[in-house]
């Protein structure tokens, strides 16, 4: 199954900013961009991963080393989520992760994407709580569109 990772970063973060922290995903863990730490564990599944965000944060791009970027003037989650499986409308399947989830493991993605073989949408659920990353594969899509 050909799968895509999509990790949505095209938030304004507004309650960080009002905060004073500036843009969430370029704030620092042990020296490292919040953002990069996500990257980092989705780009060690293998899979293809593709970056929704903004087109104006550079800041942002800089980061996308192994990464193909997909422009979106985001007005939420649902919209970047649309804009990712548009561009990427070859894949069979997707999986949705947020920028700033920097403990989220790569073990994680790879039982998804495992579950995504057999079963046309899967979250995964620890602890009683339903998590992240989500998977939706193109059986998923036909019917819930028609």
């Amino acid at each position: 199954m050909n799968i895509a990772i999509l990790i949505m970063a095209a938030g304004l973060g507004r309650r960080f900013c009002q905060h004073g922290g500036g843009n969430k995903l370029l704030a620092e863990i042990d020296g490292i961009p919040l953002l990069s730490h996500t990257l980092h564990q989705a780009l060690e599944t293998g899979e293809d991963v593709y970056v929704v965000t903004r087109p104006e944060e550079a800041n942002i791009h800089s980061l996308l080393q192994g990464c193909q970027r997909i422009d979106c003037q985001s007005d939420g989650l649902g919209e970047s989520i649309a804009a990712g499986v548009r561009a990427t409308a070859e894949y069979q399947g997707w999986i949705i992760a947020l920028g700033d989830m920097p403990w989220l493991q790569t073990s994680s993605y790879q039982a998804v994407i495992t579950a995504l073989k057999s079963s046309p949408i899967v979250r995964p659920v620890v602890h009683g709580q339903p998590g992240h990353p989500v998977g939706f594969s193109q059986a998923f899509m036909r019917s819930w569109w028609g």
